[in-house]
């Protein structure tokens, strides 16, 4: 069953990954999403002279997934890092503690909202 709770991640830079899937890393575990075929959404432009790229993808998340999300937000668990993975590379980035915060600030408003 799928939640009415969404996940949008968002690729930022000045190169082209082509993201085909992504990978969140935590403690020993991956949560690997793989979007659909066109499921990732791309744009570029003109930033402060520069030209700028994005790369997104925006889904419901899974009610199985929930729990995942609860861990990976946990204050316990540290060094989470996300991967995109594109068709030829791939770019890690860590989340830092204000993200993490964020997403457990998230959980916890949408299990009141939806009275769970």
């Amino acid at each position: 069953m799928t939640s009415r709770l969404r996940l949008i991640i968002q690729y930022v830079s000045d190169d082209w990954l082509f993201i085909q899937k992504y990978s969140i890393h935590h403690g020993h575990e991956t949560l690997e999403i793989r979007p659909p075929f066109n499921g990732v959404e791309r744009d570029n432009g003109i930033v402060g002279g520069m030209t700028k790229i994005w790369e997104w993808h925006d889904t419901p998340v899974p009610s199985m997934q929930i729990p995942t999300w609860k861990t990976i937000s946990s204050p316990s668990i540290s060094g989470v890092t996300l991967r995109c993975d594109g068709r030829q590379y791939f770019k890690d980035r860590k989340l830092d503690e204000d993200e993490l915060d964020r997403i457990a600030v998230i959980l916890d408003a949408y299990k009141i909202l939806s009275g769970e």
